[in-house]
């Protein structure tokens, strides 16, 4: 891939770990792998840890998981990420934003 085939962005990615024995960093290895699956490169995870949600719709899910997963990847390859993550129940939402060179 070169540098003219591909951006950059930043997946903000809030993980559902309730009733879950896999660790945030298990789960974000699923998420890896479905970036690599796209022919995607990841730079850099940040554990964000867990944070509370300012509202919530679910009294019973009040606080998530965040973590945020630099990569470079394909200009079409976001929306796919957001649709094959999205029948992950363990991801409960994926923000995908493009970020500068």
């Amino acid at each position: 891939m070169t540098t003219a085939e591909t951006r950059n962005y930043r997946a903000t990615v809030i993980l559902d770990m309730r009733g879950r024995e896999d660790s945030a960093e298990e789960l974000t290895e699923t998420v890896k792998g479905e970036i690599a699956a796209l022919n995607g490169e990841v730079a850099e995870v940040q554990h964000l840890g867990s944070i509370n949600f300012a509202r919530t719709p679910d009294q019973r899910f009040t606080a998530g998981n965040y973590v945020q997963i630099d990569f470079s990847a394909p200009p079409l390859k976001p929306g796919a990420l957001q649709e094959r993550v999205r029948l992950n129940k363990a991801v409960d939402r994926v923000l995908v934003e493009r970020r500068s060179a």
